[in-house]
């Protein structure tokens, strides 16, 4: 799915429980975190509704006990779990001695994402997709992989001519390239151009 089609669902509130974001290009990424949340939540209570966390500084079982939390005062709760790749660099699975080994952060999430809680937009970042997980190979299948890669050439165009129509603003096509190619790729900065 691209940040378009994900924005699009935001936009008509029709929410996937669950959303994986993977890619380098944040502009994109927080762009359609905001409009996912703005939808999940709508004139509710964030304060009851909504939680962030980032892999690494929480346990896996408490990120999963806030997605399966009914939402209060609000029509589904919001919940944020960044930097999935912190996982990968702390190592994916914990053993116990008594228990033995326990499924890893990426195997609950998997299992979670195959029975989610409609009622929750649970929403995972990644900076990079590791395509041998079995979250991953689930996310494409079932359609929740939101890709958000920096733009080739002939979409960074469209992606000025947009934006500039979105502000107000017309633009010609040369000079969308000649701003593109001051600018550069990195979305925000061409935004702010």
């Amino acid at each position: 799915m691209t940040p378009d089609q994900a924005l699009s669902e935001a936009a008509q509130g029709k929410l996937r429980p669950v959303y994986l974001l993977a890619g380098a290009e944040h502009f994109l990424r927080d762009r359609v975190i905001a409009e996912l949340r703005k939808a999940a939540l709508g004139a509710g209570v964030a304060a009851f509704n909504e939680d962030k966390f980032t892999a690494g500084e929480n346990d896996i079982d408490r990120i999963l006990a806030a997605a399966r939390t009914v939402p209060m005062m609000a029509p589904a709760r919001f919940v944020l779990l960044r930097q999935l790749e912190r996982w990968d660099s702390a190592g994916e699975s914990t053993a116990s001695a008594k228990d033995g080994p326990t499924a890893s952060p990426y195997e609950k999430l998997a299992a979670y994402a195959a029975d989610p809680v409609p009622s929750t937009c649970l929403v995972l970042t990644t900076q990079k997709l590791d395509g041998r997980r079995k979250l991953s190979t689930q996310a494409k299948k079932d359609g929740f992989l939101v890709e958000c890669e920096p733009l080739g050439e002939a979409a960074l165009s469209r992606f000025i001519q947009s934006t500039c129509k979105a502000k107000g603003h017309r633009i010609d096509a040369a000079a969308c390239d000649l701003l593109a190619e001051f600018v550069g790729p990195e979305l925000a900065a061409v935004d702010d151009a």
